[in-house]
């Protein structure tokens, strides 16, 4: 599975400091002259969210991930190694998108603006966390974060001594225990209850080969 990486660089802790109880907010923009619309959640585990444009609106992952008292988010795509490098200002974000692919590098501006908080239904916030699974061997582990009443931040790994994979993406909530992601060679459902989270895969060989799977029923950490 080939690899890139979505990174917020730079923003200071005090900005997006984790807080105790879940919070999301919503930032719309542009990138270029592209408008483009942002969600992030702030937890006390990290953060995690996407963005996409207007005009096509296929949700892009975005996951937190602290450095020298810094965050950035983070994201695999196959097109390279993309980042933003921005500086905050009351509640707007501004900066550089910049692609580093192959020998070519872009950099365009971009700046989003907050526009509200949104709010996530408490029965389906009690199952955000990390979770894991050992099937014949394989250690599967398993991070799920509401976003919103509408769409969740799921990644999840395997691995064993022939096998390993990644996957990170945003499912669609379908109902009050389970969400689908449909991508283009990937179909994963996710299901909740009694505190566990159950994932049903189809057809994902692509993102961990044929030797393993995703499937198997998740226990909070």
């Amino acid at each position: 599975m080939k690899q890139f990486t979505f990174i917020i660089a730079y923003i200071c802790l005090a900005f997006f400091s984790p807080v105790l109880h879940a919070q999301t907010k919503v930032y719309k923009g542009t990138l270029g002259d592209r408008q483009i619309e942002m969600h992030l959640l702030t937890t006390k585990f990290g953060m995690y969210g996407y963005y996409f444009y207007k005009k096509i609106p296929w949700l892009i992952p975005l996951l937190a991930e602290e450095r020298n008292k810094r965050i950035r988010l983070i994201q695999d795509d196959p097109f390279g190694d993309i980042f933003f490098s921005i500086s905050t200002s009351g509640r707007t974000i501004s900066g550089k998108w910049n692609n580093h692919e192959h020998d070519t590098d872009i950099s365009v501006p971009f700046s989003v603006s907050e526009t509200g908080p949104e709010t996530v239904n408490k029965n389906f916030a009690r199952y955000s966390g990390d979770y894991e699974a050992r099937v014949n061997g394989s250690l599967k582990e398993l991070g799920v974060y509401f976003i919103n009443n509408n769409h969740l931040y799921f990644n999840m790994s395997v691995g064993s001594a022939d096998c390993q994979g990644l996957l990170s993406a945003i499912a669609k909530i379908q109902s009050a225990n389970m969400a689908v992601f449909t991508g283009p060679d990937c179909i994963v459902t996710i299901t909740w209850h009694n505190d566990e989270i159950t994932i049903q895969e189809g057809d994902c060989t692509n993102q961990h080969g044929a030797n393993c799977d995703f499937n198997g029923v998740y226990k909070k950490r």
